[in-house]
């Protein structure tokens, strides 16, 4: 995750100095540890965490619906694409917040 974000941020403000570039990666980096230590985001939860990926949520998604089946119960799913939705947020304005 970290590496993504210090990608983005230096591509994003390569006009900066690197003081901005340093604290705001030492400012990600406490916050992502402070989400991990505080279990601040559900386990459900597989983007931008490290150990974690797409394959292991189809697998768990999967899992389940093969659980369901077993048991006889009814199935149902509703799944949304939110893949556009990040890029058509303006994120100038987040970092003058």
């Amino acid at each position: 995750m970290l590496d993504h974000l210090s990608t983005y941020i230096l591509s994003k403000y390569s006009g900066k100095s690197y003081k901005f570039y340093i604290y705001v990666c030492v400012y990600i980096y406490i916050l992502y540890q402070h989400i991990n230590q505080n279990n601040i985001l559900a386990t459900e939860q597989y983007g931008f965490r490290n150990n974690s990926s797409n394959k292991k949520a189809s697998f768990e998604l999967m899992n389940k619906i093969f659980l369901a089946l077993n048991n006889q119960l009814t199935i149902g799913g509703i799944f949304c694409d939110f893949e556009k939705a990040f890029y058509s947020i303006n994120h100038d304005i987040p970092l003058y917040m």
